[in-house]
């Protein structure tokens, strides 16, 4: 309980908390807002609103890389600051086209692509902001809070982005969706001095080699990433397109839609209130304890338990944490052990710079092996 008392104690934390709060409010709305207001259109059918969500998808999966890059430089609450406040200019314009009797759809593309870009750049900033504002003790919590606080509100602006829609028209409730973007944007903004910037002297397209050959050289990770991929792109199809056209031809339109998207974030509501009652993993780590052997069960438990809960500041897939780093920074003496044993590297840095060696040392995390 005096953790959580801590962890409310910070401002800069209360203020993240705050922004992600109010903007995943604005998200929730806008997959329905969208889709029917282009559905609504006097051209506007399936291949319409495929079009415009496509356009947002591909510069997405291409700039992602080079945002990565890109927030490290400048520093994680300036980018997603700046990204939040820009992409609320691009949603108004969204939402001011929609009011015209005949919506230009090139335009929508554009917009659509402009907003995937920024997003872009602002996806890989965030994983790593609640780390400079808490400690390594307090991020769990952190991340608690956050993840709660942005479901609940993805569910509440679900539920009330389908009564806009319905009631106002999409242009309103991607008006609101844009506030929010604003005024979270503004928030984080306070927080840019908490971040500090990269000071390497490669160049981006160097920095964008290495960081592809770390992601390959890790088979799993690749693997992992297909099929996510491949799992994305089918609910993409499903709850952006085929989902609202049903909804519109055979229900009742956003109404319907809204109540949908809203049992969903119900859903993992839930599902991420279970993750937490069963933190420790018990089951699993019987179960390898069982098949694999003590040693090497006690490894799997440790991975596995460190890739749902970011017990450190470090993210393995946005900041390159690897195994070892994390079993080091956790004084996990037997982890540590085994993954040397099979040739783990001991200078094999993460996007700060962190080695295991540095944190065998004690300059960083808490080990003491």
């Amino acid at each position: 309980m005096n953790q959580h008392k801590e962890v409310l104690a910070i401002s800069n934390f209360r203020r993240l908390l705050a922004a992600r709060t109010i903007s995943n409010f604005g998200n929730g709305m806008a997959p329905t807002a969208l889709a029917f207001s282009i559905l609504a259109m006097p051209n506007g059918d399936a291949t319409t609103l495929s079009l415009v969500l496509t356009a947002s998808a591909i510069p997405l999966v291409l700039m992602l890389p080079i945002g990565g890059v890109i927030s490290d430089r400048r520093g994680r609450a300036f980018m997603i600051s700046t990204m939040d406040i820009v992409l609320s200019l691009v949603v108004f314009a969204q939402a001011y086209l929609f009011t015209l009797s005949q919506p230009p759809i090139a335009a929508l593309v554009v917009l659509a692509a402009s907003a995937g870009v920024l997003n872009a750049l602002w996806y890989p900033a965030y994983p790593g902001l609640p780390a400079d504002l808490v400690d390594d003790s307090h991020l769990q919590t952190a991340n608690s809070y956050i993840s709660f606080g942005s479901n609940a509100a993805t569910i509440f602006g679900a539920a009330a982005g389908g009564w806009l829609v319905h009631t106002f028209g999409g242009s309103l409730a991607l008006a609101v969706d844009a506030v929010t973007f604003l005024i979270a944007g503004l928030i984080v903004w306070t927080l840019r001095h908490t971040s500090s910037k990269s000071e390497s002297k490669e160049s981006v397209i160097t920095e964008l080699r290495l960081g592809w050959q770390v992601f390959w050289s890790y088979k799993w990770v690749v693997v992992v990433v297909g099929v996510f991929s491949l799992i994305v792109m089918c609910l993409r199809a499903t709850e952006g397109v085929l989902g609202p056209l049903v909804a519109r031809d055979h229900f009742e339109g956003a109404v319907s839609w809204s109540q949908v998207t809203t049992t969903e974030g119900i859903g993992l509501l839930v599902g991420f209130a279970l993750i937490m009652v069963a933190a420790t993993l018990r089951g699993v780590f019987a179960f390898s304890q069982q098949y694999l052997g003590e040693k090497l069960s006690q490894s799997v438990a440790y991975v596995i338990r460190n890739a749902i809960y970011d017990r450190g500041s470090d993210n393995p897939l946005s900041e390159g944490a690897t195994p070892l780093l994390r079993a080091a920074r956790a004084a996990d003496n037997e982890s540590v052990k085994l993954l040397l044993d099979h040739g783990a590297l001991v200078d094999l840095p993460n996007s700060r710079g962190h080695t295991p060696l540095l944190a065998v040392a004690g300059k960083i995390g808490r080990a003491h092996v």
